[in-house]
């Protein structure tokens, strides 16, 4: 009986050092991405439909939100949770449609601009908006990361116009899941985009 009872323990030990280690690699491979899986995670073909919300900018009330699905996308400014600027591009049917919301500029904003017109000048397809192309402007390259696995993220520490820099990437399931930039010269700078709804973003502009 004693014997039998020793090999149920080291049978049920082992499973569960078994089961313990499948889920640590489950989660290691969560976060963790290749050279060739970072690369694409910047690219129009994973960001074709996704939600990014970001605020920094040395200024805790804005906020930006941008919305991208397929070749049609939205961008929006808040300053807390107050819309004042916005812009939709649209291809519809094959037509191209372009739309502004308020002003650019929060302080000239007013109740009287809180609505969408259609613009008469196309937006520049070359804009970093068009594809989330912006997001490729906070890429390191891959070899500059180092991953924490504690805090399941990569980072890097670089000099830019000689000042230091802190990036962080956090990822999930091979896609973007939040940019944090941050310095350590000027706490009050700072810049986090989260990336969210891939697959299920969508676009609800009231014209």
């Amino acid at each position: 009986m004693g014997n039998i009872r020793k090999i149920l323990i080291i049978g049920l030990t082992g499973f569960l050092i078994f089961f313990n280690m499948t889920i640590s690699a489950c989660s290691v491979n969560k976060n963790q991405i290749s050279q060739e899986e970072y690369e694409k995670a910047f690219t129009s073909e994973k960001l074709s439909n996704v939600t990014i919300s970001t605020v920094g900018y040395e200024n805790v009330h804005l906020k930006e939100k941008y919305c991208c699905v397929g070749d049609n996308y939205a961008f929006y400014n808040y300053y807390d949770d107050l819309q004042f600027y916005g812009k939709f591009y649209e291809i519809k049917n094959g037509e191209e449609s372009c739309y502004l919301y308020g002003s650019e500029d929060f302080e000239c904003f007013t109740e009287e601009d809180a609505f969408w017109r259609k613009s008469e000048i196309m937006f520049d397809k070359s804009s970093l908006f068009h594809n989330a192309k912006f997001v490729a402007l906070y890429k390191i390259a891959f070899h500059l990361l180092e991953y924490d696995t504690k805090e399941k993220c990569y980072y890097a520490e670089i000099t830019s116009q000689g000042q230091p820099f802190l990036y962080t990437y956090y990822f999930l399931d091979k896609k973007l899941g939040k940019i944090e930039i941050t310095s350590s010269a000027n706490e009050n700078y700072y810049r986090i985009m989260e990336f969210y709804d891939y697959g299920t973003t969508t676009i609800s502009i009231n014209i």
